[in-house]
């Protein structure tokens, strides 16, 4: 990094507007930052690290406090750095959080802290990299320099008092900074992937372990040997347990039709027994039956007297409805006699009302007279009212209308602060498309980035699926060759007992020609056909063709995998540091920004229709001031209406009295009076007309009264003449009171009921005999047999087959069961191989890689080691030549602590004792000449490496007042050396020395009102 401009506004000492043109100190120049104390000269390189990280060289000051206090209110502290970085030139504006005037109106607001850093193309047109965000302004900054804030103050600035940081950092703290310089974070990579790879296979090695462990706990053996020997056990337990089921299910057969037997004739029996107590209960319904014949004959004699009987049942209802009758005329006539007296009585009552009557008549027409006048006053109250109406609304619409100006006067004020912030705004929001665009393409290529993260995932559980599927494919293929070539042995060994069955005594032999046959071959057991080894070698060739299919595509989901690693290494470079951040997060950001810039869109489209909406307002105002005036005059007009108006109705009133003023008040006095006398009226009216209504209706209850008894002497006789005539017929039957004949009496239906009763029983009692006969000639000649024997020796012969049947299962069972674990271990064992035999390797190059050996140095760290050793010989050139061939940088081989990390530690060997000791042992001037030797050879390797961070800069705060001239001397001719190479080196000292040695300058000078700077060219 070269820097080109510094601007400090209102920063540190500095009041005003500060610019630094590093162009004006001359080419690749050796300056010196020179002024009193408390100038300011630290704060150069305060605001050239807070441009870049927000952070100051001591970090002990935060941003906010960095402040001029001699700053006018108005200015804002703020930094801008320009500086050119690999060949392209950036631009970097940051304002930290602060207090600043309104820009409207009195008092402060808080002003938030800002960042916005640009990209400068060749033709001077700049890209917007951050339109506002702090943090991605700083995350940017890293990204770009390679270094964290930390870092940079390590290696590009040696800050005042911290200059022996990176000398005396630990091992740690080291790797941090190397790492970020070289760019080794591969090798780091390398050591992890090595580390999760040998993890895995120890996991997979103790799970497979573990799982055998488990299935042999299952089974109860000791090792595989011992469940190999318990399944061949329960093979030959399964050849006896097999014989054992057959002869219990014969037995179990032979029992059962027995059973079947027995149960055939119990049956016979128990229905013969069923069959002679059924008879035997029909036979004792044979009284219940001459029951029914009784009823059924009484019956009909009953029904041939009925008729007598109804005739005196309807003789006595139409009597004794008679005498009802009679009964409720009396009544009637005893209450229409009441009722025509009653009726008398309220006549001559109602008389009496007649005078008032007439009073009421008067008072009506005198209220009728009034009706006229009230209507007069009337006319002029609503007049009045419609005055009063009038100017209430004429007031109204003035207040109206006054409020309407108010608001459009407020709808004014607020559309120019709306417009004035729209604009705010707009200035604000300007680069937020450019920044979305950006985030687009990132958020693209992340999103790309998890695909393929996931496809390799995906890939690797695959490989290791299909790795599992090749070894039961290996499996099945060696099975299968292994049923081939038994079979064929088997085939092979069969045909010499073919040939042997051939031999015949004293014949020669087919194959050696001999007479003498002494130990002719004999068939060992089944013999395969040709059938059964082509099958066999079918399954062989599909067994072959299996686990060559699983290899291809092994192989090409592997090249797959490399693919996706090559284009996610592609990828993550591209994306860099964003490569570890979420594609959400990303979004997320993409989503804001996208919203900024739709924001500033519609800000850009709102602002022309704000501006024309202010006009409107505006001519809007002059028309409410017009209307206002308006309404003014029509208040007053109102007012004098509604003064003639009132007068009128006071005139008015006096001619009417006050209680009747009011046309309801008078209407209803009038309404009242004319209901109270159409009361009276029909009163008088109904009186009369009730007592003539009474009268009639006494004539009228007198004649029913009469009629009634004439009826009831007539009903009488008859009803005596229906009774004789029944008793004479109930004396000629078999009946002695009406009860008897009532109970002998039945319906048809229930005569017909009990007569087809009786014809079933007599059916049923037929078929029951003829049954018991049927059943007793079905058991002639059989003894009834023990079921209860029988069925206890089937019952036994069952629970022994079921026993059997249960025990063969279990065996079945274990066989099969523990012969699937005994396989299962041999494959588990095999593969529990494989994963050793490749942990063998993978495990000690993990623990090699990882730093666990003697040295207790790890892959990265060795390449650090070699890195620093490269530093340490640069560093070593200057070192000797600032302290007069005394002192050498060594690296420290041994390990102070083997808890620890170690590899990239310090010591420094003495030439004048001829001892090696730490670093730490230096004395303040030493280790500066050290601490600015190693940042010289640091910055000479890092630049001489291809891809490195280009360290084109140096910082020098302090440090050279611990030096005597002659080291002063030679420190001065380093840094004019490394000038010649191209660098760029700033001094900040006190030295005189230094200021007569070095010409160009940077001169800080202080002052009451803040501090200035001014550049003294070479």
């Amino acid at each position: 990094m070269r820097p080109i401009r510094l601007e400090m506004c209102a920063f540190g000492p500095f009041a005003g507007s500060e610019v630094l043109e590093f162009a004006e100190l001359g080419q690749n120049p050796l300056f010196l930052i020179n002024g009193p104390t408390g100038a300011g000269k630290t704060s150069i390189l305060d605001a050239i690290c807070y441009a870049l990280y927000g952070e100051t060289t001591s970090n002990e000051r935060d941003a906010a406090q960095m402040r001029c206090h001699n700053a006018v209110p108005e200015l804002l502290t703020e930094v801008t750095f320009l500086f050119e970085l690999g060949g392209t030139r950036y631009r970097i504006r940051r304002v930290p959080e602060q207090e600043r005037p309104k820009k409207s109106g009195e008092g402060k607001t808080r002003q938030p802290s800002e960042s916005q850093l640009y990209r400068i193309a060749e033709d001077g047109s700049e890209q917007v990299l951050v339109a506002r965000k702090v943090t991605d302004a700083t995350q940017m900054m890293i990204d770009l320099t390679g270094l964290s804030a930390e870092q940079f103050r390590q290696v590009m600035v040696l800050p005042q008092g911290k200059f022996r940081e990176l000398l005396l950092a630990p091992s740690e703290a080291r790797e941090k900074i190397f790492q970020q310089l070289f760019q080794t974070q591969v090798y780091s990579r390398l050591e992890n992937l090595l580390r999760e790879r040998a993890n895995a296979l120890s996991s997979e090695v103790a799970r497979l372990r573990e799982r055998q462990g488990g299935m042999l706990l299952n089974t109860g053996a000791e090792n595989a040997a011992a469940l190999a020997s318990a399944v061949a056990q329960l093979a030959q337990e399964l050849v006896v347990a097999e014989t054992a089921r057959k002869a219990a299910e014969q037995q179990h057969t032979v029992a059962q039709q027995a059973l079947e037997r027995a149960r055939q004739q119990e049956k016979a029996f128990a229905q013969c027994e069923a069959a002679q107590v059924a008879l035997a209960q029909l036979e004792t319904q044979e009284h219940l039956q001459a029951d029914n014949r009784r009823r059924i004959e009484g019956a009909r004699a009953a029904r041939a007297i009925a008729p007598l009987f109804d005739a005196l049942q309807e003789r006595e209802g139409e009597y004794a409805q008679v005498l009802q009758r009679q009964q409720s005329a009396e009544a009637a006539l005893q209450l229409a006699r009441q009722a025509e007296s009653d009726a008398s009585s309220a006549a001559s009552a109602v008389q009496a009302q007649r005078p008032l009557f007439e009073s009421n008549s008067k008072t009506l027409d005198q209220l009728n007279a009034m009706v006229s006048l009230v209507g007069e006053l009337a006319e002029a109250s609503t007049q009045l009212q419609t005055k009063r109406a009038a100017l209430a609304a004429a007031k109204q619409r003035a207040n109206e209308l006054q409020g309407a100006l108010d608001h459009c006067i407020g709808q004014i004020a607020a559309s120019e602060t709306r417009i004035a912030e729209q604009r705010t705004q707009i200035d604000t929001l300007a680069n937020a498309p450019a920044e979305h665009a950006r985030l687009r393409e990132l958020l693209a290529k992340r999103q790309r980035l998890d695909t393929l993260r996931a496809e390799l995932e995906q890939g690797t559980e695959k490989q290791k699926t299909l790795g599992k599927e090749q070894l039961a494919a290996e499996a099945a293929l060696t099975q299968a060759s292994s049923t081939t070539r038994a079979l064929a042995n088997a085939w092979t060994a069969a045909q010499a007992a073919v040939l042997a069955s051939q031999l015949q005594p004293g014949l020669p032999c087919a194959v050696c020609g001999s007479t003498e046959h002494p130990q002719p071959a004999h068939q060992g057991g089944a013999v395969p056909d040709a059938t059964e080894l082509e099958q066999a070698s079918t399954a062989e060739d599909s067994a072959r063709a299996e686990r060559d299919t699983l290899r291809e595509q092994s192989s090409s989901l592997a090249a797959t995998r490399v693919a996706n690693q090559q284009q996610i290494a592609a990828l993550e470079g591209e994306l860099g540091e964003h490569a570890d951040e979420s594609a959400a997060a990303l979004a997320q950001r993409g989503e804001v920004l996208s919203k900024d810039a739709a924001r500033l869109a519609m800000l850009r489209a709102e602002l022309p229709e704000a501006q024309a909406d202010l006009e409107k307002l505006r001519q809007q105002r002059g028309v409410h001031e017009a209307e206002l005036r308006s309404a003014a005059d029509s208040v007053d007009a109102a007012a004098r209406e509604e003064a003639s108006a009132a007068t009128m109705v006071s005139e008015r009133q006096q001619r009417v009295p006050e209680d009747m003023q009011q046309p309801a008040a008078l209407g209803r006095a009038i309404a009242a009076l004319e209901t109270e006398l159409a009361q009276l009226g029909a009163l008088l009216s109904a009186s009369a007309s009730a007592l003539e209504q009474a009268r009639e209706a006494r004539i009228a209850a007198e004649s029913s009264a009469t009629a009634t008894r004439e009826g009831a002497e007539k009903a009488g006789a008859q009803h005596k003449a229906a009774g004789q005539r029944w008793q004479q017929a109930l004396a000629s039957s078999s009946y002695s009171s009406n009860e008897e004949f009532r109970a002998a009496l039945i319906t048809p239906q229930e005569q017909a009921g009990l007569e087809q009763q009786l014809r079933e029983y007599q059916d049923t009692l037929l078929l029951a005999r003829r049954a018991l006969e049927e059943k007793q000639a079905a058991i002639a000649g059989l003894v009834r047999p023990e079921l209860t024997q029988t069925a206890e020796f089937e019952r036994d012969k069952r629970a022994t087959l079921t026993q059997a049947i249960d025990q063969l299962g279990m065996l079945g069972e274990r066989h099969k069961t523990q012969s699937a674990v005994l396989k299962t271990l041999e494959t588990l064992a095999r593969e529990q191989a494989a994963r050793e035999a490749e942990y063998a390797v993978t495990g000690k190059l993990s623990q090699v890689a990882n730093g666990s050996n003697a040295y207790r140095l790890s892959l990265q760290r060795f390449v650090l080691a070699a890195l620093l050793d490269d530093v340490l010989i640069e560093a070593d050139h200057r070192l000797k030549l600032m302290s007069k061939g005394r002192y050498r940088l060594l690296r420290r081989l041994e390990a102070d602590d083997m808890r620890g990390k170690s590899g990239l530690d310090l010591d420094v060997e003495d030439a004048y004792t001829g001892t090696r000791r730490s670093v730490a042992t230096l004395s303040g001037g030493e280790s500066f000449m050290a601490a600015l030797s190693l940042a010289l050879g640091l910055s000479d390797v890092v630049q001489a490496h291809s891809g490195g961070i280009r360290l084109d800069t140096l910082f020098i705060d302090e440090g050279f007042g611990s030096l005597d001239p002659d080291s002063l001397d030679l420190a001065i001719r380093t840094l004019v050396d490394l000038q010649a190479a191209g660098r760029m080196v700033g001094i900040i000292s006190h030295v005189p020395e230094l200021k007569q040695q070095i010409s160009a300058q940077v001169v800080v000078e202080a002052g009451v009102s803040g501090s200035r700077l001014r550049v003294v060219g070479e």
